[in-house]
């Protein structure tokens, strides 16, 4: 599916493993704000990362859910508190 090819791509270009990256809040955010960095130099556009950033969060958060259920309601929304400046 779309979600699962966007989690393997997180992990190769990123160089994580999601299920580290998503066990904790601490990590889980940190992998947000590297998503949104790996996004704003991949993309030509404002737009585009924005685009980008969304979608591949909202696929390591979907994974995030899965792997952690307990965890289901630290997890922030795709786009939280990103900055395109």
């Amino acid at each position: 599916s779309d979600c699962v090819s966007r989690c393997k791509r997180v992990e190769t270009e990123l160089h994580v493993d999601l299920v580290d990256a998503t066990a904790t809040e601490a990590s889980y955010l940190s992998l947000m704000e590297a998503i949104q960095q790996y996004a704003q130099k991949k993309s030509k556009t404002k737009p585009s990362a924005y685009s980008m950033t969304g979608t591949l969060r909202a696929a390591c958060k979907k994974y995030a859910q899965f792997k952690y259920p307990s965890h289901a309601t630290t997890y922030k929304s795709s786009h939280g508190s990103t900055r395109y400046d």
